[in-house]
């Protein structure tokens, strides 16, 4: 068997790449939820207009730092498990099936979906192309990750130099922020985690021996810093100023999670505890945050739809909680019913063997 070369040189001992693989996982658990309250919360703010028990806030505070966590989180693991040896042809095959056939799937279902819902007379064969193409609703996150991935590779590549790859990526971000582009603004955050893998084991063992009186307030100064930046979004409601928001709590926010995830092993406190004993349970979300990612959508649309038409006054807060479990909950029925049942369903995710 090949021993695997870091496309980076990102060294890892073997026991730190297992336990590193599990809290991708956990991470990813924990981002996946995020992403269904934080469209919940979209729903509530699109429904009612005014913060009812601060959950528009709570929604605007989500979304400066929750997809910033997949993209790092998937520049990590690109850094800690891809090899040197792949080559262009394994490359892009890899992409075809893991990113694009999931685009070309799934975008018409979720574009004839909304539509319906609205502006039937625009379902066309047209009109589904461009929405493939345009990066339509939810799926923008598969077009800026196939930038990423995609731009990353061939610098690593050509180059076989990090330092180029993180200098571009600098240069691409202010970019992004000049043609307000999202779709290749969140390349930063890939970089930023390709960058964290390299001192990733460093950063764990430093944290893992910092003692708790000194980890705690640190976290608490982190959220406290993320609030406060977020509330500058309040009277600045600009691309440049919300997408630098979203760098400054991204970054903050990846970081404080992985400390976290680090006292969850610690187990002797009440919040970590918590957490370790629902770990299981996230790093399962996480293994089919894909499966959540495409599937979440239907089962909000459908409970906002129902609490909206039924209720009143209760409507803001029972749409939250309805919309947030069966939104989670619903995805997972979808996996249980379908993904070990149906190569081609399989392959339309992008996992087919």
């Amino acid at each position: 068997m090949k021993s695997t070369v870091h496309l980076i040189g990102t060294k890892m001992s073997g026991d730190f790449k297992s336990y590193l693989s599990q809290n991708i996982y956990f991470i990813r658990g924990i981002a996946i939820v995020l992403v269904v309250i934080g469209h919940v919360l979209g729903g509530i703010k699109e429904i009612y207009g005014s913060d009812i028990f601060g959950l528009i806030y709570l929604h605007s505070f989500i979304y400066t730092f929750h997809m910033p966590i997949f993209f790092i989180a998937s520049g990590i693991a690109f850094a800690a498990f891809s090899n040197q040896s792949i080559t262009w042809a394994e490359f892009l095959q890899s992409k075809l099936k893991r990113l694009l056939i999931p685009l070309v799937c799934w975008t018409p279902v979720y574009f004839i979906f909304r539509q319906s819902l609205s502006k039937p007379n625009q379902i066309t064969i047209l009109n589904i192309i461009k929405a493939i193409i345009n990066s339509y609703g939810i799926f923008w996150f598969i077009h800026a990750l196939l930038f990423a991935t995609c731009l990353s590779f061939i610098c690593l590549k050509v180059f076989k130099s990090k330092s180029i790859y993180i200098l571009l990526s600098i240069i691409i971000f202010a970019l992004s922020l000049y043609l307000e582009n999202r779709i290749i603004y969140y390349n930063i955050f890939y970089a930023f985690g390709i960058l964290l893998a390299i001192y990733l084991e460093k950063i764990h063992s430093t944290i893992e021996k910092s003692p708790l009186k000194l980890l705690y307030p640190t976290l608490a100064l982190s959220v406290a810093v993320m609030l406060l930046t977020n509330n500058f979004l309040v009277n600045n409601q600009g691309f440049v100023s919300r997408y630098l928001v979203t760098f400054i709590n991204g970054m903050i926010a990846f970081l404080s999670l992985y400390t976290t995830i680090i006292l969850v092993e610690t187990k002797h406190v009440l919040v970590p505890r918590i957490l370790y004993l629902t770990k299981p349970n996230f790093i399962f979300l996480g293994k089919i945050s894909m499966i959540i990612y495409l599937f979440h959508m239907y089962f909000i649309t459908v409970t906002k739809i129902f609490v909206s038409r039924l209720f009143t006054t209760t409507a803001p807060s029972l749409y939250f909680i309805l919309g947030s479990f069966i939104g989670v909950l619903g995805s997972i029925l979808i996996y249980k019913l379908f993904y070990k049942k149906s190569k081609i369903f399989r392959y339309s995710l992008g996992e087919g063997k």
